[in-house]
């Protein structure tokens, strides 16, 4: 799994009637759409290109978090960590 695969991305619909699904992890990186598979589809395209622009400019990227859940989806425990790029 390539590191583009890692971060989570949270899906909701706005208080205009519009799909957003963003990258919070990732600052800015969202999509907007008038379905969730639309807004998925331009935050896929985003995070790559948020992804390749840090890679490009030597930054380090943002740590990938871990939330392990329990049946009742409260969190159990997180782990921070970096994937080498």
């Amino acid at each position: 799994m390539a590191v583009n695969d890692k971060y989570s991305v949270i899906i909701y619909k706005d208080s205009d009637g519009y799909w957003v699904a963003k990258y919070p992890d990732l600052i800015s990186c969202i999509g907007v759409g008038e379905t969730k598979q639309e807004a998925l589809a331009e935050a896929e395209i985003n995070k790559a290109v948020w992804i390749q622009d840090a890679i490009d400019n030597d930054e380090k990227l943002p740590p990938i978090i871990i939330t392990k859940r329990g049946k009742n989806g409260e969190p159990l425990f997180s782990i921070e960590t970096y994937d080498e790029w």
